[in-house]
């Protein structure tokens, strides 16, 4: 006979470098945050817990190492420095392709995804978004067919809502 296998060689140590956590405001993405852009303000597009805002792109800027945060024109929800947001990049239908009111008061139309005939409306996308920034005297119109619901809001300042022929429910403020 052989005898007995030598036992195999102990397993190598191996050391793991442990990086601590970032701390957000510090103006360094760390793998646990979404952006970081030097500030713990909520509002810019980073929240104040390092999380990217909806409605917002956060880059890194060559400049200044710092996470640029910019809202997405176009997506139907409107960040705060937006005059409006109505989900699209077309002109002449009261919110231009830049999300700027074109008429004086602003007024313009968003677009709400249909409910299906079974079950509970739906809520309407990012209105409230809308709500809480909109200038005063602003009108928004909600257009569509199907029905609608909006969970009770809090509308800041003179914000009316109204339904467009052809959309039928409540929009509860």
């Amino acid at each position: 006979g052989h005898g007995p296998l030598p036992a195999p060689p102990p397993p190598p140590t191996a050391w793991f470098s442990q990086t601590p956590p970032g701390v957000c405001g510090d103006g360094s993405r760390h793998p646990s945050e979404g952006c970081d852009d030097g500030g713990v303000v909520s509002g810019d597009g980073c929240s104040a817990a390092c999380g990217v805002e909806p409605g917002y792109n956060c880059t890194k800027s060559d400049a200044t190492n710092l996470d640029v945060c910019l809202s997405m024109c176009g997506d139907g929800e409107k960040a705060p420095h937006e005059a409006c947001d109505d989900g699209n990049t077309v002109s002449g239908d009261g919110c231009s392709p830049h999300c700027e009111c074109e008429s004086s008061p602003c007024s313009y139309t968003l677009s709400a995804v249909a409910a299906s005939s079974s079950g509970p409306p739906p809520p309407l996308p990012h209105l409230a978004s809308h709500l809480a920034s909109a200038a005063d005297g602003t009108t928004l119109v909600v257009a569509g067919g199907g029905r609608y619901s909006v969970a009770k809001l809090e509308a800041v300042g003179a914000v009316s809502v109204r339904l467009s022929a052809g959309a039928e429910g409540a929009v509860v403020l």
